[in-house]
């Protein structure tokens, strides 16, 4: 997704502008990223509770396990 960003930008012409900003490369990519892994957090909590809340589907297991597998979705 975030060289699709970068592509899209380079489309546009406004390429040129994000090199000249006062914005380090790490943040340029950091914004980028972030918040397509937070609307992945939020569509991961809404089906894991619309699942539990709607058709009682229960959630077990090692939390920590849980927690890496949805990273790794993420990723």
């Amino acid at each position: 997704m975030t060289s699709m960003g970068i592509v899209r930008e380079r489309e546009r012409g406004t390429l040129k502008q994000l090199i000249v900003t006062p914005v380090k490369p790490w943040e340029l990519m950091l914004g980028k990223i972030v918040p397509y892994i937070v609307l992945g957090y939020v569509q991961i909590t809404v089906a894991l509770l619309v699942g539990v809340l709607v058709f009682n589907v229960p959630i077990g297991g090692w939390d920590l396990g849980r927690n890496t597998n949805i990273n790794k979705y993420l990723e």
